[in-house]
């Protein structure tokens, strides 16, 4: 066998291997397109990218740091009173309700004063009474003293007579004290609003008896908040008012 018939099968081999890795690189190529579709593999911009806007702010250099810190607090009336009859009684009006905003010195509630007020009538005919004996007490001196000076009254008898004004004058004394006690009796019979603000609580009714000191109403004060807020030491320390 000759050296060209050697070389022939050698070279057809090598094309058909050519031939073959042509036809895979051609299925690969295919099957890649298949797989993409029409889409272009890189997406190239068309247009210009538009610029973000962001908020600025000027740098400046501090030599301190403030940081702001937050603490829990509760917000409460600077006043409130439990309101209550100093004396007791049968309950005979109450003004206000739950909710109702009152004024200084306003009325809430009233007790039964009819027997006091009898009683205070009782003491004015005392006090005219009193005072008819002392302005009779005096004359009677007045007119001692006239004898006495003339030598026709003895001493003893006109230092009686001081005694009777002097009487007089404490029982008169005693009668005005027991009107003034009186009229403190019928004014502490109405509750009045120590400061303004709003009832938060109506605890009897019209018709009650009232025990002396027994609470009836709750009165709030709203126009002056104060708020209470628990601080750590070293925070605390470090505040001003």
């Amino acid at each position: 066998m000759s050296q060209d018939g050697a070389k022939q099968p050698s070279f057809a081999r090598g094309l058909i291997f050519l031939a073959v890795i042509g036809v895979a690189v051609l299925s690969v190529a295919g099957f890649i397109y298949v797989q993409r579709g029409e889409e272009s593999p890189v997406n190239i911009p068309t247009e210009r990218a538009r610029a973000l806007s962001v908020n600025a702010a000027p740098v400046v250099y501090r030599d301190t740091l403030v940081l702001d810190e937050q603490f829990t607090g509760i917000v409460l009336a600077r006043r409130s009173s439990a309101l209550g009859f100093e004396t007791g009684g049968r309950i005979t009006s109450i003004n206000v309700d739950i909710g109702d905003a009152v004024s200084e010195n306003q009325v809430l509630a009233r007790l039964d004063t009819r027997a006091l007020n009898a009683r205070l009538r009782a003491a004015d005919a005392q006090i005219s009474e009193a005072q008819a004996a002392v302005q009779l007490a005096e004359t009677t001196r007045e007119r001692q003293a006239f004898l006495i000076e003339r030598d026709l009254l003895s001493s003893q008898s006109f230092d009686e007579v001081q005694t009777q004004v002097d009487a007089a004058n404490a029982r008169l004394a005693a009668a005005e004290a027991q009107a003034q006690t009186l009229r403190v009796q019928i004014e502490l019979a109405s509750i009045r609003a120590p400061f303004a603000g709003v009832i938060t609580e109506r605890r009897v009714d019209e018709g009650a008896i009232a025990a002396p000191g027994q609470p009836m109403l709750e009165l709030v004060e709203i126009g002056v908040p104060e708020v209470r807020i628990g601080l750590p030491p070293d925070v605390a320390s470090r505040l001003s008012v």
